[in-house]
């Protein structure tokens, strides 16, 4: 059975998760190809951060989305940074596969929850704070781990790697791509 507005099943997961979910295990692919110095590694002079920092960057992007779809409300950049996650490549590896399960728990009935977003727009001003919904937040965690995938296949391609062709790149262009075949 399909549902008339989506056109899709209604057992399958919202887009949007699916999407999040996809961007994470290419993250993943790519690391898993990985060696554990050129994930815990720095990264070539042009970048800020190397592998592993982008990777724990995402995750906890994803890690402050699902909190907030408990709470209510989410604030980015209260985070965590460094830790295991940074350095360990396995670990690293055992937490993308946790996100990706994590985001299995939410379903389309909280996709239209709303929710509050505390973010800081200068480090002199206090914290904006806006409303969203869980599918727009849904929709920028993606975005920004799209955008973090570049960064990481770039540090690879940097250091003579070879990633996913797909990491980093934006689903539109992907479908363009495969329209040109």
């Amino acid at each position: 059975m399909t549902d008339d507005m989506t056109g899709r099943s209604a057992d399958m997961p919202s887009p949007l998760i699916v999407g999040l979910q996809m961007s994470l295990c290419l993250i993943r692919d790519a690391v898993a190809a990985l060696n554990d110095d050129a994930y815990a590694g720095p990264s070539p002079r042009a970048f800020d951060g190397g592998v592993g920092q982008h990777v724990r960057h995402c995750l906890d992007h994803v890690a402050a989305l699902l909190a907030g779809v408990e709470l209510g409300v989410t604030d980015y950049d209260q985070r965590e940074r460094g830790g295991a996650v940074e350095r360990d490549r396995q670990v690293g590896l055992v937490a993308i596969d946790e996100s990706v399960d994590a985001l299995s728990t939410l379903d389309d009935a909280m996709l239209d929850r709303p929710m509050d977003v505390h973010l800081l727009t200068s480090p002199q001003l206090p914290a904006a704070k806006t409303q969203s919904t869980v599918a727009r937040e849904l929709a920028f965690v993606m975005s920004h781990t799209i955008h973090h995938g570049a960064i990481i296949k770039s540090i690879i391609l940097a250091t003579g790697g070879s990633p996913p062709t797909a990491l980093g790149m934006a689903p539109a262009t992907l479908a363009s791509m495969a329209d040109e075949q």
